[in-house]
């Protein structure tokens, strides 16, 4: 995981990848400065790791403004 998204989660007091885990995707996206891409970042570190998590989807603004 990149410097970045360890630091935008430590500093909310996501301090391992089993708290990761446990998380709502609707309270990740509520961390400030954590998009789409740090998202995606932490499903990719999670399935290269087989760890489970929730269903978490990567909704891109594109994609919804679209269905609007």
């Amino acid at each position: 995981m990149s410097v970045r998204t360890v630091n935008c989660l430590e500093s909310n007091g996501v301090a391992s990848i089993g708290e990761l885990a446990v998380m709502s995707q609707s309270d990740l996206m509520k961390i400030p400065n954590f998009g789409d891409k740090t998202l995606e970042e932490c499903i990719t570190h999670l399935d290269r790791l087989k760890v489970p998590h929730p269903e978490w989807e990567v909704e891109s603004k594109k994609r919804i403004r679209k269905r609007n």
